[in-house]
């Protein structure tokens, strides 16, 4: 005779560390679909995806259309800079850090104004890209909240995690 499978009910900090992996996911998309897009510019075609970086699409348009090499090389670089920027946004965030959340959005929210500032694109790209930044804010909403969950756990006597002990020969 079997034993009935033992079900664990997830707690508040499960429901949040799933949502912040979840949210740190959309810095993974946003670089592969813009890097997608940028190669499928750089060949010629005015072809992309609703969640690619404006910044990263107007450096491969002008990569596609001046003749300098100079400034094919710093676009370039540029490109793949901000690309990695998100998918170290994506890689930290999903470690729980607050720094790399905030520096993702922030990036993403600064692209997108400019973006949709220069080159109005329609309902369907700004609303995807709402809700984007909608699902960032979530994670970081949820990192705050495992934050704070944490501190109570460890209650006022103990030291946190970013405050050392305070030596014992220190008169207190």
């Amino acid at each position: 005779m079997e034993s009935p499978p033992i079900v664990v009910e997830p707690t508040e900090a499960d429901y949040h560390e799933r949502k912040v992996r979840s949210s740190a996911g959309w810095f993974y998309w946003i670089a592969v679909l813009s890097g997608v897009t940028v190669f499928i510019n750089l060949l010629g075609t005015d072809w992309g995806f609703m969640l690619s970086m404006g910044t990263a699409n107007v450096l491969a348009a002008i990569i596609h259309r001046t003749e300098l090499m100079f400034i094919k090389v710093v676009c370039l670089a540029l490109t793949v800079f901000i690309l990695a920027v998100m998918v170290l946004c994506g890689y930290f965030g999903s470690r729980k850090s607050m720094i790399a959340f905030t520096i993702g959005l922030a990036v993403l929210l600064v692209d997108s104004m400019w973006f949709f500032a220069m080159l109005p694109l329609g309902v369907p790209s700004l609303l995807f890209r709402a809700w984007s930044i909608y699902a960032l804010i979530g994670g970081l909403q949820a990192l705050r909240a495992l934050k704070n969950l944490s501190e109570k756990d460890q209650g006022p006597d103990e030291p946190h995690e970013d405050q050392p002990p305070m030596p014992s020969n220190v008169p207190g």
